[in-house]
């Protein structure tokens, strides 16, 4: 982020705050802001501070490489520019380790505030003005994870998702970066528990193929109701009688093509992504719910995919013990594989069940 005296700013985002969607932006904030930010700078000591904190390089592990490299995509970078100087501050996020003053750590956040970052973190209707008045290409591919995101996001409302539509954001465009899933729009839709949405999409044709319904987004959409415990999606569109077994991505390099996986093996897996979520055992109403409807529909609680891990082995890896004794008790297989020692609580339950 570069902040000049008069106001403008330009905003250089990491691949960590969307990067390659947005690009580097321009706007303008106002002079009161940036006379805020001098004061706050100044109070600081600012330009008294080193122009880089960072820790030194972790002993190289075989088992984390590359963990030095992407130190190098997790830093907070300002630089000030006045008549008289410049200076550019870069701080490499690892907590105490990075030797950083705590009044520069606090200063970069207020700096940040002050320069409207918010305006490029949220993807909110703001943002998409500001886009608008930067010339941003919203048919493009850009244009189109963008809209899948602000979908996928429960802060944007449905008017968001259609102002960015009617900008001619594709409603086609598909994101491949999610670990397991490919996401359209309707799967972003069904994240965000976008029902009236779903609604409209599915009645618009977003589960067809030049007009038949296409078991790959139909167990795709299935999929990630299951991954957001869902039970009112996953009811509707098991309506439809859709593939219990979705199409996995390729593997990371591409070529490596995983197998099916049976839809019931990522009950809660979206839930578990989540860094922010301590409690796992908060939705175990839902997530027996939705279980419940995919073993009706003809699902297996052991089925397995691709990696041969079922629902069951999945759950004790996220540490539900609640959820993983539901499956024990309604017949789901423990084997040497379930158990991870890590989890203490978990050694109760598979003790006496392990082959």
């Amino acid at each position: 982020m570069t902040i000049t005296g008069e106001g403008t700013v330009i905003y250089i985002p990491s691949r960590f705050d969307g990067g390659w969607i947005l690009g580097p932006q321009t706007y303008h904030i106002p002079p009161q802001q940036v006379a805020a930010m001098l004061n706050l700078a100044e109070k600081a000591d600012f330009w008294s501070l080193s122009d880089v904190y960072r820790p030194a390089p972790m002993p190289e592990d075989a088992r984390f490489p590359g963990m030095n490299e992407a130190l190098d995509d997790v830093y907070r970078d300002v630089e000030i520019s006045t008549e008289n100087r410049v200076k550019n501050l870069r701080i490499y996020d690892s907590g105490s380790l990075n030797g950083v003053p705590a009044a520069a750590d606090e200063l970069i956040y207020k700096l940040a505030e002050l320069a409207r970052r918010d305006l490029w973190r949220t993807f909110s209707r703001e943002t998409t003005a500001q886009l608008v008045q930067n010339g941003f290409d919203f048919r493009s591919k850009r244009g189109g994870e963008l809209l899948i995101r602000m979908t996928a996001s429960s802060a944007n409302s449905d008017a968001d998702i259609e102002a960015l539509l009617a900008l001619g954001a594709p409603a086609d465009y598909v994101v491949t970066n999610h670990f397991l899933l490919d996401t359209a729009l309707l799967d972003a839709a069904i994240k965000s528990d976008r029902m009236v949405f779903v609604d409209k999409l599915i009645a618009g044709g977003a589960l067809l193929t030049d007009g038949q319904t296409d078991p790959v987004k139909s167990a795709r959409a299935l999929a990630h109701a299951a991954a957001n415990i869902s039970p009112m999606m996953v009811a509707k569109l098991l309506s439809d009688h859709p593939p219990l077994v979705f199409h996995a991505k390729k593997g990371s390099d591409g070529l490596t093509k995983m197998n099916d996986i049976p839809v019931i093996t990522v009950v809660g897996q979206e839930n578990s992504l989540s860094f922010w979520d301590t409690d796992n055992s908060a939705n175990i109403d839902d997530l027996i719910k939705v279980t419940e409807q995919l073993l009706d529909a003809g699902a297996g609680i052991n089925d397995r995919g691709g990696a041969g891990w079922s629902l069951l082995d999945n759950i004790v890896h996220q540490g539900n013990i609640p959820f993983a004794t539901w499956l024990i008790a309604h017949h789901a297989e423990v084997t040497k594989t379930t158990f991870i020692p890590a989890l203490a609580d978990a050694d109760s339950l598979v003790t006496s069940q392990v082959d």
